[in-house]
C-alpha cells in the first residue's frame, strides 16, 4: 500500500489546536482521529475548519450542499467522487461539537455512534443517517445537564441589541432571577453562550438596558467566524450583534477585517442591506453597513477592492438617489466612501450611471454634499482613462458650479475652485466656455478672489509653497508642547473656538457632553451633526477623527470586572449625556495677552483692544517704546514663540501680531493704526488655486479680451501683493504670446 501524501503545514497554531481538540474529544468520552486519510493524504482538520466557519458554519454548508466546495483546495483525484460525503463525515465525527460549543456557545452531547468502536468508519453519521439519528436522539435521550443554570431565553439569540433602533421586542425578557448562576469567579454571567473564555473587561446592563461587550481588543478569529455566522442569520439579533461589533473594529482596527483577507465579508454586508435599500422606508440599517465602508475605504487596499465591485457602486447610487431628499446622515456616509474610492474608480463610460448620479447632487443645496461631489468629480478627472468619459457632462454644469464662487464659505469656494482648475487643465474647450459663462463676469469674481486670505482652507490639488495653514492659537500652543518633552501640551481649551483641530473638537466635546449612566444613549450620527452645525464652515473633521477624538475625550476606564465611560455600541454611544451648555454659542473671545482677561464678541475687536490698550499704551508709557523713543516693542502673547524678540516700531510688531489673528480681519485693525503696509503673505488657499486657474485660462487665445476689463485692477494686486505678482506676470505674458 503507498503511503498517504503528507502536505499538513504543523505550525504551533496547528499543534494547539490538536491538543485542545484531543483534550476536548477526551472530555466528551469520544475519540478524535487527528489526521484521517482521504484521496490518498491526510486531512488538515484545523483547514477544514476554518473553511467551514469561513462559508457560515456546519449548517450553512449543508444546507447549501458546498461540502464538494470544501473539498475543492484539497484537490482530491477524480476517481476519489464520493468525497463530499466522507468530508462531510469527517467534519461530525471531529469538529462539530468543537465548532457548536466553542463557536455557537452550545452545549454538545455526543451521539451514542461517536462512543463505539465503529466511530470513525466512514459511514458512520455521514449523509442522511446524521439527520435522522439527531432527530431520534433529541426524543430520546435527555441533554446532559450544563454546568450552570442557564437562562430562559432561546440560546440561539444574542444577548446584544442596540436600543435606539426599532426591532421586534424579543420573546423574553431579561429579569434578575433569571440570570445564570455559575460557581466560577470572574465569569459573565448573561447567557450560556455569550463568552466561551474570559474577556479582559466588559459591562453588562439588565432589563432594558443589556448590551454585549464588544470590545475590539477581544477580536480574535473565533469572533471574526461568529461574524460571518451571524451576518448570514435569519435571527434580527445575531445580525445586530455582528453588525455593532463589525462597527467598532471598522472605527479602532479595521486592518483585522481588510477585504482581500475577508473577500466574504463585502458580499454579506452589501446582501444584508439589498432588502432595505429595495424597500426604501426604513434607511438606519444601512447607516450601519455605511459607516463600517466609510471607516474600510481608509485602508488603500480596501479601498480598490471596493472601487472594482459593481454591486457596491450600484448600492451607493441607489441610497444617493432614494435618500438624499429624506435622510442626510445616509447620503453623506455615501459620498464619503466614494470619496475615498475615486482614485481607483475606472467609469464605464459617459453614460455610467455614477456621473448622472453625481451630476444630479450638483443641484441641491446641502453643503456637506456639495462639497463632496465637487471632491468626488475632481478626484475622477485625475484617472486620465475618465477624463473623456466626464468632459461633456462637466461642460453641462459649468455655468451651475460657477455660481456657487459667490457663496460665502470658504472651503466650498475653494473647492469649486479646484473643480475648476482641474477641468480647465484637461480640456481646451471646458477652459473657452468658462471664459465665455456669465459673459467673462466670472473672470472678475476670481480676480477679486485674489486677494482673500484663507484661515481654513488648504488646497489638495495644488502644491503650497508654504506649510499647511494653522490658526494663531494652535500653532503656539503645539510649539509651546516642547519643553514639556515628548507628551504634547493640550492647549487651554476653555478658549476651544480659537483652536485649530483636534483640539477645537476636544474642546467643544467636552464643554457640551458629560458622563452618566449607561441608561443615557445618544446617536454617534447626532453628535456629530451638532459638532458639523458648529463647525462645518471652518475646516470640521470627518466623522473617523471626530469618533477618535470622542475616545480621548471621555476614554472608558476599567473598575472591577466592569467598564466605566461611554461604550460604543454599533452607532450608537451608552453613557453620555448632552449639557445644557449645548444651547450657548460660546463664541467669546480671551485677550491672551499677558495679565489681560478681556472677552470680546468677534476677533476684529479683539485685535483693536491688542494694538490700542497693549501695542499702544506701552509705547505711550515708555514701556517699549518705538525706536523714536530709543525703546523697543514686545509680544506678550500668551505662548508666542517670539516672545524674546524685541521689535523696532508699531509697524513691524503689528506685521508680527498677523501670526496671532485672521489676517484679513488683522489688515483692517492695522489700518486703524494709519500704518499702509505692502501684503507680504506668502500665497496659498483660495488665493492661491485662484492664481492657478487664471493662469490656465489665459492659456485661450481668446482669453485677453475676457481679462481685459479686469487688468488695472490685476496690476494694483501684483503691486500691493509682491508674491502673487509671478502669476499675475504669467497671465500677462500669455497675453503677449497671443
Amino acid at each position: 500500500m503507498s503511503k498517504a501524501i503528507d502536505t499538513i503545514e504543523r505550525t504551533p497554531e496547528y499543534t494547539q489546536f490538536i491538543d485542545e481538540l484531543n483534550q476536548f474529544h477526551a472530555r466528551k468520552g469520544t475519540t478524535l482521529q487527528a489526521e484521517p486519510i482521504l484521496g490518498g493524504q491526510k486531512l488538515d482538520l484545523l483547514k477544514i475548519f476554518k473553511a467551514v466557519l469561513e462559508a457560515g458554519g456546519f449548517e450553512q454548508v449543508t444546507k447549501k450542499r458546498s461540502w464538494k466546495h470544501i473539498g475543492d483546495s484539497f484537490d482530491f483525484p477524480s476517481t476519489c467522487t464520493n468525497s463530499a460525503y466522507i468530508l462531510k463525515g469527517v467534519y461530525i465525527r471531529n469538529l462539530l461539537g468543537w465548532e457548536e460549543e466553542t463557536v455557537w456557545g452550545k452545549v454538545w452531547d455526543p451521539p451514542d455512534e461517536l462512543r463505539g468502536p465503529n466511530a470513525h468508519r466512514a459511514s458512520t453519521l455521514a449523509g442522511k443517517s446524521f439527520k435522522k439519528k439527531t432527530q431520534s436522539k433529541s426524543s430520546a435521550r435527555p441533554v446532559a445537564p450544563p454546568k450552570y443554570t442557564p437562562i430562559q431565553p432561546e440560546p440561539a439569540r444574542f444577548d446584544m441589541v442596540d436600543m435606539s433602533l426599532s426591532l421586534p421586542e424579543p420573546p423574553l425578557v431579561f429579569q434578575l432571577d433569571q440570570l445564570a448562576i455559575r460557581n466560577e469567579l470572574n465569569q459573565c454571567t448573561i447567557s450560556e453562550f455569550h463568552h466561551q473564555s474570559q474577556p479582559h473587561e466588559h459591562v453588562h446592563m439588565i432589563k432594558e438596558q443589556r448590551t454585549d461587550c464588544i470590545r475590539a481588543n477581544n477580536f480574535d478569529e473565533s469572533v471574526k467566524q461568529r461574524i460571518f455566522y451571524s451576518l448570514q442569520s435569519s435571527n434580527e439579533w445575531e445580525v445586530e450583534w455582528a453588525l455593532n461589533y463589525v462597527v467598532t473594529i471598522s472605527f479602532e482596527r479595521p486592518e483585522e477585517l481588510r477585504l482581500d483577507k475577508t473577500p466574504m465579508l463585502l458580499d454579506l454586508l452589501l446582501k444584508w442591506s439589498n432588502p432595505f435599500l429595495e424597500d426604501g422606508a426604513n434607511p438606519n440599517p444601512i447607516l450601519k453597513v455605511l459607516h463600517i465602508l466609510r471607516n474600510f475605504s481608509f485602508l488603500e487596499i480596501n479601498a480598490r477592492i471596493l472601487a472594482a465591485d459593481q454591486n457596491l457602486k450600484a448600492m451607493l447610487e441607489k441610497s444617493l438617489i432614494t435618500y438624499t431628499s429624506k435622510n442626510l446622515d445616509l447620503a453623506r456616509h455615501c459620498i464619503d466612501v466614494l470619496e475615498n474610492i475615486a482614485p481607483y474608480i475606472q467609469l464605464n463610460g459617459p453614460f455610467d450611471e455614477c456621473i448622472a448620479c453625481l451630476n444630479n447632487l450638483l443641484y441641491i443645496q446641502e453643503r456637506y454634499l456639495l462639497i463632496g461631489t465637487l471632491r468626488v468629480l475632481g478626484t475622477l478627472a485625475k484617472t486620465q482613462g475618465n477624463q473623456v468619459c466626464l468632459i461633456s457632462v462637466s461642460m453641462a454644469t459649468a455655468a451651475r458650479i460657477t455660481q456657487l464662487l459667490v457663496i460665502n464659505d470658504e472651503e466650498l469656494v475653494g473647492t469649486v475652485l479646484e473643480y475648476l482648475y482641474q477641468y480647465t487643465r484637461i480640456s481646451a474647450d471646458f477652459r473657452r466656455q468658462l471664459l465665455a459663462i456669465h459673459s467673462g463676469a466670472d473672470i472678475g469674481v476670481l480676480v477679486s478672489l485674489l486677494s482673500t486670505k484663507s484661515k481654513y482652507f488648504s488646497s489638495s490639488l495644488v502644491d503650497d509653497s508654504t506649510p499647511n495653514s494653522m490658526s494663531p492659537s494652535s500653532t503656539t500652543g503645539m510649539e509651546g508642547s516642547e519643553p514639556h518633552g515628548s507628551v504634547p501640551c493640550v492647549p487651554n481649551l476653555s478658549a476651544y473656538q480659537q483652536l485649530d483641530e483636534p483640539y477645537r473638537c476636544l474642546g467643544w466635546l467636552k464643554d457640551k457632553f458629560e458622563v452618566t449612566d449607561y441608561s443615557s444613549v445618544l446617536s454617534l450620527d447626532d453628535m456629530y451633526m451638532l459638532y458639523e452645525m458648529r463647525f462645518g464652515q471652518e475646516k470640521a473633521l470627518k466623522m473617523k477623527e471626530f469618533y477618535t477624538v470622542l475616545k480621548i475625550a471621555f476614554p472608558s476606564t476599567d473598575s472591577g470586572n466592569s467598564t466605566v465611560g461611554p461604550v460604543l455600541e454599533g452607532t450608537s454611544v451608552r453613557g453620555i449625556q448632552i449639557k445644557m451648555s449645548i444651547l450657548e454659542d460660546g463664541t467669546e473671545m480671551l485677550c491672551q495677552w499677558t495679565d489681560c482677561s478681556q472677552t470680546f464678541g468677534d476677533e476684529l475687536l479683539l485685535q483693536r483692544h491688542v494694538i490700542r490698550d497693549h501695542v499702544g499704551m506701552h509705547q505711550h508709557d515708555g514701556i517699549g517704546g518705538g525706536a523714536e523713543e530709543g525703546g523697543a516693542l514686545e509680544c506678550m502673547w500668551t505662548d508666542c514663540a517670539d516672545s524674546i524678540q524685541e521689535f523696532k516700531d508699531k509697524s513691524e510688531i503689528a506685521t508680527h501680531l498677523r501670526s496671532h489673528f485672521d489676517d484679513e480681519q488683522h489688515s483692517n485693525a492695522v489700518n486703524m493704526m494709519g500704518s499702509m503696509l505692502l501684503d507680504d503673505s506668502d500665497v496659498k488657499g483660495i488665493a492661491l488655486v485662484a492664481a492657478r486657474l487664471l493662469r490656465q485660462l489665459s492659456k485661450d487665445p481668446e482669453s485677453h479680451h475676457y481679462f481685459m476689463p479686469y487688468e488695472q485692477e490685476l496690476l494694483a494686486i501684483a503691486k500691493k501683493r509682491p508674491k502673487m505678482a509671478p502669476h499675475i506676470q504669467y497671465v500677462f505674458a500669455n497675453f503677449s504670446m497671443s
